[in-house]
């Protein structure tokens, strides 16, 4: 189970695209490596290439949500006020403002309810996933060793150390599950209202 307390959209990052400005009219142009990206995501860049990093930040707090019933608020969930899956399923929906054309990183702020595997779902836009990936992202739990003292077998091997799940809120950018792109997917959106959901 999840506890989500922040989602952003994210200004600073150039995820799977770079932008430089144009010496010779400063108008930006963007760069999409083909080798590194689905088709699927690739053809999204391509289409948007027009945009430009954000300017600034949008922050979607839990308490601004619409949700499901299979989901819950906590106002004090270790300090903060979260969005509580407690069986895996079940939406919730953000509407917000977007103040230019511009592409964004989606920046997720959790904590674990149970301990497990990573979290997995889908992020849709204005209703409907932007490119194939959107729809199942993955979102990693943190782990640390119990003990920083290093355990030895019987002829010296340092033996792998036990782990326990980090405890309190991780920040993760939505990125490929597969590892194929290194940087978060940039999330494109115009000027004016939308939804994620």
């Amino acid at each position: 189970s999840l506890a989500l307390s922040i989602i952003t959209l994210v200004s600073v990052f150039a995820p799977a695209v770079s932008v430089s400005a144009d010496e010779q009219n400063n108008a930006p142009t963007v760069d999409t490596p083909t080798a590194v990206v689905s088709d699927s995501y690739n053809k999204y860049v391509s289409a948007n290439k027009n945009f430009t990093p954000a300017d600034k930040d949008v922050e979607l707090n839990a308490e601004n949500a619409t949700f499901d019933e299979d989901i819950s608020i906590e106002e004090n969930r270790m300090g903060e006020t979260a969005l509580v899956w407690k069986d895996g399923t079940g939406k919730a929906e953000w509407v917000f403002e977007v103040q230019e054309d511009a592409y964004y990183n989606i920046k997720l702020i959790y904590s674990s309810v149970t301990t497990g595997v990573d979290y997995s779902f889908g992020i849709l836009i204005d209703g409907k996933a932007p490119f194939d990936e959107a729809s199942s992202l993955s979102f990693p739990r943190i782990w640390k060793n119990v003990s920083n003292k290093v355990k030895l077998d019987d002829i010296g091997n340092q033996l792998t150390p036990e782990q326990t799940e980090v405890d309190g809120y991780v920040e993760s950018f939505a990125k490929s599950i597969t590892g194929v792109t290194v940087d978060p997917y940039a999330f494109y959106f115009t000027k004016g209202a939308h939804s994620i959901t």
